[in-house]
């Protein structure tokens, strides 16, 4: 077969309960068929057993299998092309009777494989075009199968839609089947479909029953080279007909096939599509099963693709000027995408704004006595937020008072008394005045119109001790003791700020 057998495996789900292939057949206690004998399997249960003769093998194909014996000695599957109606065929006794028991499918309508007719199926008359049977591969290339599904070769046969002009999008091609019985423990479709191509329509299946016409499955776009399986049972209370819709799609490129369809006399079993490949089944990523199939869906950064299966990364930054989402630079990568900021520049919180002028670069300065020179190095503003319109100096002083404690001021910008700043537009300023017996810590800002940036990195003036300030002025104590000689005063020490005095 030219379908993995994984995939056909799919159709008859059933993983997570135990013999549900099995509930498919008649079960016929220590017999064995004689004669018709088409393939031996070993090394296989009965559950196996029965999921090959479901979904078909390389020998005996899908929908050909009828019955199968299972030997309990040699572990031993034998498939039948026949049954125990079969002319020739003969259902024997086992000896011993724990050796052999007989399994043969509950009676189907007879499948359909398109190989050499339309098995009773009809064109509808009041739709805008016809079903194609067809080999070989459909006259457009990129859409629709080259090979059929029954036999896995370009020979085989299957029923399409060709939506080449004249035909236009929204045209519709109706295949009707004959009219079936009801069953009374319920009726199922079974059937592959081939959706490939960028402009492929819908195919829709509805079910038409007593005068009126309900749809049960229905599957659109791009599904992938591929054939795959849809089980969907058929709710009907009389006689009915199954009719198979296609709908031409955006453009030619849109071709539908169906092929291998039957009619099982019971339930479907619940098909798991998702259960292959962790979960996974068809899809790149996630898939969620569905009582009319399944889909598949992507993880954040990733795009479903016209195939309904596959996801392809998302390139985040492909839009605006390459930057994307990001203020300045995006760097795209698997499922995702990051942000970085131009030199100098500070990559905000959100991970994508760079926000204000960053620190001032390469602070230095130059001290001498009691004023230090500051220079630095401009940081670079962000897109949209103007140009540097001048910096902020921020000083710190640390000195000894006069208990030799250290003692710290608050930052500042203003002039003082002691302390004049020249803020210029420019990278460097003279800081002059500076007290004595102090260390200044200075950092710098830059500013734009939107506001200030941060902090540059802390470099430190040292101011040594200067001469002592002037002391108050003396007072002159008590009169009476004034003589020639002698003249009382009082002096108050001065302040050691500018360093110990001697």
């Amino acid at each position: 077969m030219a379908v993995p057998f994984w995939l056909l495996l799919c159709l008859f789900g059933g993983f997570a309960e135990a013999n549900t292939s099995l509930d498919w057949f008649d079960f016929y206690d220590a017999k064995a068929k004689l004669g018709f004998n088409d393939e031996g399997i070993g090394g296989i249960d009965e559950e196996e057993c029965a999921r090959r003769c479901l979904v078909g093998t390389s020998t005996v194909p899908f929908g050909s299998c009828l019955s199968f014996h299972y030997d309990h000695q040699l572990l031993r599957c034998t498939l039948s092309t026949a049954n125990r109606d079969t002319p020739g065929a003969t259902l024997a006794d086992s000896d011993p009777p724990s050796r052999f028991d007989y399994y043969e499918r509950k009676a189907p309508y007879s499948p359909c494989d398109f190989e050499t007719d339309l098995c009773q199926y009809t064109q509808n008359t009041t739709d805008n075009f016809d079903w194609t049977r067809d080999s070989r591969g459909t006259r457009s290339s990129r859409t629709g199968p080259t090979v059929d599904h029954t036999t896995g070769t370009s020979t085989g046969h299957y029923m399409y839609i060709e939506t080449s002009l004249p035909r236009e999008q929204g045209d519709t091609a109706r295949l009707l089947s004959p009219s079936y019985r009801r069953y009374p423990d319920g009726q199922c479709l079974l059937f592959w479909t081939h959706m490939y191509g960028v402009h492929i329509g819908t195919l829709k299946v509805s079910v038409k029953t007593g005068g009126t016409t309900s749809d049960i499955w229905t599957r659109s776009g791009n599904q992938g080279d591929q054939w795959f399986s849809v089980a969907v049972n058929i709710p009907a209370n009389n006689s009915y007909q199954v009719i198979f819709e296609g709908v031409r799609g955006s453009g030619i490129h849109g071709d539908i096939a169906i092929d291998d369809v039957s009619i099982l006399q019971r339930t479907c079993l619940d098909v798991v599509d998702c259960v292959p490949r962790q979960g996974k089944g068809l899809c790149s990523h996630t898939c969620t099963n569905s009582d009319n199939g399944f889909s598949c869906s992507c993880n954040v950064g990733y795009s479903l693709q016209q195939d309904g299966l596959s996801c392809n990364d998302n390139n985040e930054c492909s839009s605006n000027e390459g930057r994307g989402p990001c203020d300045h630079t995006c760097t795209n990568t698997v499922g995702s995408y990051t942000c970085s900021c131009y030199n100098g520049f500070t990559l905000n919180s959100d991970r994508h704004v760079c926000d204000h002028p960053s620190s001032p670069l390469n602070i230095s300065r130059q001290e001498d006595h009691n004023y230090c020179d500051v220079s630095w190095l401009s940081p670079a503003v962000p897109r949209g937020r103007g140009n540097i319109t001048g910096y902020n100096v921020y000083l710190q002083r640390d000195y000894l008072d006069s208990n030799g404690q250290t003692q710290r001021g608050e930052y500042s910008v203003k002039s003082t008394e002691s302390t004049s700043i020249r803020l210029l537009k420019s990278t460097k300023t003279e800081i002059l005045d500076l007290l004595p017996n102090s260390v200044y810590t200075i950092k710098v800002t830059g500013l734009t119109y939107t506001g200030e940036g941060y902090f540059s990195q802390a470099v430190n003036c040292t101011v040594p001790p200067g001469k002592p300030p002037a002391p108050e002025k003396p007072v002159l104590q008590d009169q009476t003791e004034l003589n020639s000689t002698t003249l009382p005063i009082e002096v108050k020490p001065t302040s050691e700020r500018h360093g110990p005095i001697g």
